[in-house]
């Protein structure tokens, strides 16, 4: 999983199979605030358990938040408000 951010931006239900260091809480905290459709384990993992989750992906409600937190993330711009502070921090030396 490269970032949560970059994975929310896309703007699509997330299915997120997390492995080491934050990746077990960044899946819950995503899935809790119902920006994926869930988590699973590498362990045990079953086709049966793939095809439910890809089902769920076209869940309205999943579909609308998805697009619903990209939204909120694209209109902070974050990119532009650090070029600026940059900008006024090199200019101040």
């Amino acid at each position: 999983m490269k970032s949560w951010k970059d994975r929310v931006l896309s703007g699509v239900p997330q299915l997120i199979i997390p492995f080491t260091a934050d990746q077990p809480f960044r899946a819950h905290r995503l899935f809790s605030k119902g920006y994926s459709v869930g988590t699973l384990k590498e362990k045990n993992l079953e086709s049966v358990d793939l095809i439910k989750v890809f089902k769920d992906m076209e869940n309205k409600e999943y579909i609308r938040n998805a697009k619903e937190i990209k939204n909120i993330i694209e209109s902070e711009k974050g990119l532009e408000n650090a070029v600026k502070y940059i900008e006024k921090v090199y200019k101040s030396f």
